[in-house]
Parts: structure tokens; C-alpha cells; sequence
């Protein structure tokens, strides 16, 4: 959940959320999971406050 809403997160894949918002997770499978989580501030918002950011709760999966 992210603000209020679900998301289905696939394996494999890497997402961009907003962890500013309410979140939270849960792990319905019967295989355990492994998550990485990469905590990154922006540059473009370095100098905001907490408080202020605008971004959407999830974006599309990183791809490179």
C-alpha cells in the first residue's frame, strides 16, 4: 500500500516509490522474498524541506 492505494510490485523489477507517503508491504507468496532498498534524495530536491515534496506516490519501473 502507498497512500492509501495497493500496488502490485513484480519480481525482478526495480521501482521509484515515494516512501514519504504512508506505506506499507505484505508478502501474500509462499516464497520468501528478498528487497533491496536504495534511500536517495534527488538533487533537484536537496534544498526543499520534507514537508514540501510533490511526487507521485509510484513511478514505472527503472529500466537501463
Amino acid at each position: 500500500m502507498i497512500d492509501g492505494r495497493p500496488h502490485k510490485f513484480m519480481p525482478g523489477q526495480a521501482y521509484e516509490i515515494n516512501n514519504q507517503k504512508s506505506h506499507s508491504v505484505a508478502n501474500k507468496g509462499k516464497e520468501d522474498r528478498i528487497t533491496f532498498i536504495f534511500d536517495y534524495v534527488p538533487p533537484e530536491e536537496l534544498g526543499r524541506s520534507a514537508g514540501s515534496a510533490s511526487r507521485e506516490s509510484v513511478s514505472s519501473p527503472v529500466h537501463n
